[in-house]
């Protein structure tokens, strides 16, 4: 699956503030962007994201793993293999 350079952008700039703990700069990161691009990117970080056509609850869906994520310093994946 290939992914727009934004997607990318909007990725690297999440990643950084989950690992650096900082909830505000995360959801900087993912405010302002339409849904797709959220998706994109936050599926590009190893977190998951559900099909509905509410924005609201793909939004909660994908900041819920976000904040624990930031919390532990990690990313989706970082989560991935903690659940694991």
């Amino acid at each position: 699956m290939s992914y727009l350079p934004e997607h990318l952008a909007i990725a690297e700039n999440l990643t950084a503030a989950t690992s650096a703990g900082s909830l505000v700069d995360a959801y900087a990161a993912l405010n302002g962007h339409p849904r797709a691009s959220v998706e994109s990117a936050a599926l590009i970080c190893g977190y998951s994201c559900i099909a509905t056509r509410n924005r609201r609850d793909s939004l909660n869906h994908i900041l819920a793993q976000v904040s624990e994520a930031t919390r532990r310093r990690t990313d989706g994946f970082g989560l991935r293999d903690i659940a694991h």
